[in-house]
């Protein structure tokens, strides 16, 4: 797991926003929080903090990845099935999705969330570089899984996880308390 954390400075806990300087830190924050919450942090690092040194500048971010939140909770809604339905759904929408990512020989890792799966998609170059190019990057990112979307008919991707640098996802192998 420690290679999908490896830049820092970044925050953990989604109420608090609490920011971590290294992977002691996150880990030290993980040993003593895991089972007494839910577990989340940035999905990238940054390069800098804000001016009150409590919150990570978003347009630093460093992108080495990406993450597509599969929830069961959208096909209920979008679909008015039960519980047990939704889980279906949101199952064989990740393993379209994990298909196609074989199918082209794009590195990924994915992991069971409680009400989903989180799948980490792992890019070929780690992007670091100017605010305005990060945002044509994540605009270009978001145009592409818009598609994967339309194509495959993912209905139970969350839209408002994947390229958005403020957005917090649940640390991998973390207890959730759903």
């Amino acid at each position: 797991m420690s290679h999908l954390f490896d830049h820092f400075p970044r925050e953990v806990d989604m109420r608090l926003r609490k920011v971590v300087k290294s992977m002691e830190e996150l880990q030290s924050y993980v040993s003593s929080m895991n089972g007494k919450d839910n577990l989340t942090t940035t999905v990238y690092g940054f390069k800098e903090l804000k001016p009150n040194r409590t919150r990570c500048e978003y347009s630093t971010a460093i992108v080495p990845h990406f993450v597509i939140d599969l929830d069961k909770g959208r096909a209920k809604e979008m679909m008015d099935i039960d519980d047990h339905e939704a889980g279906e759904r949101c199952t064989i929408d990740t393993h379209n999705l994990v298909k196609h990512l074989n199918d082209n020989d794009l590195r990924h890792a994915t992991w069971f969330s409680g009400g989903g799966y989180h799948v980490w998609v792992m890019l070929d170059t780690i992007h670091d570089v100017s605010a305005m190019e990060l945002n044509d990057l994540l605009f270009s990112g978001r145009a592409m899984l818009n598609k994967w979307i339309k194509d495959m008919d993912l209905i139970t991707v969350d839209p408002v996880v994947s390229f958005r640098p403020d957005r917090h996802i649940r640390i991998p192998n973390t207890f959730n308390f759903k």
